[in-house]
């Protein structure tokens, strides 16, 4: 009885000693509350300046766009130019020309337009990952 009373002292204490010890390396390992803010602030001026971007890339866009339905040039997108795009977009979904989209129609037209955009990403990456080579052989 005696000695499993010890026995249960010694284990206590081991895990005890075990347990303070963790906490000891874990107080080493986190960070001050300046090493935190600075980490932080870094972190929103990322995002903020991805934003930006973001903000640049969509407005970029929309004017592309627009300039695309613009087909007179005036700057402004009326009823005839925006109703012959729809006819145009119409016209490239009917894909049998009976002036009717069926549902398949519709989805074969999807893939098709997922294919494309697919192929456009891989050349893009392509030229992406060419840019990089030569600028490090360029560094070199």
């Amino acid at each position: 009885m005696k000695q499993s009373k010890y026995s249960l002292i010694i284990t206590t204490l081991t895990a005890l000693m075990l347990t303070a010890s963790a906490v000891a390396q874990e107080d080493d390992d986190l960070k001050s509350d300046d090493e935190y803010a600075e980490e932080m602030s870094e972190h929103r001026a990322h995002h903020r300046e991805m934003m930006k971007k973001v903000k640049k890339h969509h407005k970029r866009k929309m004017k592309a766009r627009l300039d695309k339905l613009d087909t007179n040039g005036d700057g402004m997108v009326d009823l005839t130019e925006y109703l012959a795009n729809a006819e145009q977009r119409f016209n490239e979904l009917d894909l049998n020309g009976d002036q009717y989209v069926t549902q398949d129609e519709a989805k074969q037209k999807h893939r098709e337009m997922r294919k494309q955009f697919r192929e456009k990403r891989r050349k893009m990456h392509e030229t992406m990952q060419e840019e990089k080579l030569s600028l490090g052989q360029e560094n070199q």
